[in-house]
């Protein structure tokens, strides 16, 4: 049988019949898929929520709607404002008291009494409970110099010019090169005593002390006769003192809203309120949460002092004031009042 014969440079394969369709097949599939990536990426775009609008401050992780922004308040608003004055509180005045009540004061005298004698010095301590009706008083009485407590009356002091228009918080105070807004928390943060000195060079020493006996309350036991830190006057004997219980009196006006307008009021708080790294009362109250202290230490050579008022969850709060003086060894003084502080909250909460 005679074989066809092949034709020269031809191949036995797959038919291109074939291949054209196995072409056409995955070409089809590949549309299918991209029209599916299609239509999937159009259904996510209708759920994507559109841009977050930039917040001042980062919101926490609740109703978005609570974070509206609102046009910022003008500087003269921010702080002395008067839509932002609070009511003051209505309660009784009570100062210091002698009541018994939740106090063991017998203990109490006794554990002071060897605190004091671990402190190389003479001790004073003043508290006023949470109720507002009762406190106690070690010594509190006494006499001792004053340091950087005097601030606490400086502070009212200047606020009550602004209260009365005779001081522009964003005023320049002389002497700071701040506006008194800024210098007043700084006065009351710090240990340097540029402010404090300025608002006595402003008002004058004889006029303060008018104030803290006049509308202060304070007793005669509170003087200012020198510039803060002036050592060289101090050396001359003029010494600026107070005692525990002035202390705790001027706070606890101060924190009722008795010697200041609302506005004002509040910003003492906040200026007194701000971090101290060298506050000891502090140290004595425990860890707890939502308890606050809010307080001005003092230090000089021969005193070891600390003024607090303490806030409590639920809005209560509470005046301390722990003062050594006298003492040869700053470390164990500064001790005593932090276990002064441990004792009296031990006893009274």
């Amino acid at each position: 049988m005679d074989p066809t014969p092949s034709t020269p440079g031809r191949k036995r394969g797959v038919s291109p019949v074939l291949i054209g369709g196995a072409i056409g097949i995955a070409v089809g599939w590949i549309l299918l898929a991209v029209v599916m990536i299609v239509l999937i990426g159009r259904v996510n775009a209708e759920k994507r929520p559109g841009p977050v609008p930039r917040l001042t401050r980062a919101a926490p992780s609740v109703n978005p709607d609570l974070y509206i922004e609102k046009p910022a308040r003008p500087a003269s608003e921010e702080v002395f404002g008067e839509d932002q004055v609070p009511p003051r509180p209505e309660v009784p005045p009570a100062p210091l008291t002698e009541a018994d009540e939740g106090i063991d004061r017998e203990a109490l005298g006794a554990s002071l009494d060897q605190v004091q004698q671990t402190s190389g010095g003479r001790m004073s301590v003043s508290y006023i409970g949470p109720d507002q009706k009762r406190g106690f008083a070690y010594q509190g009485d006494r006499p001792a110099p004053a340091g950087e407590l005097m601030k606490l009356c400086l502070l009212v002091s200047a606020l009550k010019r602004v209260d009365q228009g005779e001081w522009d918080p964003d005023a320049p105070l002389p002497g700071t090169g701040m506006a008194l807004r800024d210098a007043l928390p700084a006065m009351m943060s710090g240990s340097d005593p540029v402010v404090a000195n300025a608002i006595i060079d402003e008002v004058g020493i004889e006029a303060l002390n008018g104030e803290i006996h006049g509308y202060m309350a304070l007793s005669q036991s509170t003087q200012l006769q020198r510039r803060l830190l002036d050592m060289s006057a101090r050396a001359q004997g003029l010494e600026n003192t107070t005692t525990t219980n002035d202390m705790a009196q001027l706070l606890f006006s101060l924190t009722r809203g008795e010697l200041l307008g609302g506005v004002s009021t509040e910003m003492a708080l906040e200026t007194l309120a701000s971090p101290q790294p060298q506050g000891k009362i502090p140290r004595g109250v425990p860890s707890l949460a939502g308890v606050a202290v809010g307080n001005r230490p003092a230090e000089l050579p021969d005193l070891e002092a600390d003024a607090a008022v303490i806030w409590y969850p639920d809005h209560r709060w509470s005046v301390l004031v722990v003062s050594v003086s006298g003492h040869d060894e700053p470390m164990a003084a500064r001790r005593a009042v932090t276990d002064a502080t441990a004792i009296i909250w031990a006893a009274t909460n």
